[in-house]
């Protein structure tokens, strides 16, 4: 079971996070999946999960209820991780392709 101390830790945060998404998810309470989404979408372009990022961010381009600064703002963040994301591949294949660091 999760405890509030498990939020301390980053795993513990989002994995948190992510089961009170799943309680919420599908309740047409848009400003608190919006909420969630936001949060797990920043912890996990943060933790390098761009992946899981980017399902979060690109949900939150579908808020149709949120003003058009906030639009672009979501799209900002989703086009930022993309290219963080597409960064971080582009060095990982150069490093495989090299042989490794050093």
């Amino acid at each position: 079971m999760a405890t509030h101390a498990n939020a301390d830790r980053p795993v513990g945060n989002l994995w948190l996070r992510r089961q009170v998404l799943s309680v919420y998810k599908g309740h047409k309470w848009a400003f608190i999946e919006e909420h969630i989404h936001d949060v797990l979408g920043k912890q996990s372009r943060d933790a390098g999960d761009f992946e899981v990022a980017l399902q979060h961010f690109a949900a939150m381009l579908q808020c149709s209820h949120s003003p058009p600064y906030w639009q672009t703002h979501y799209l900002k963040q989703f086009l930022d991780t993309v290219a963080a994301a597409t960064k971080a591949k582009v060095g990982a294949t150069y490093v495989e392709s090299s042989g490794g660091i050093g």
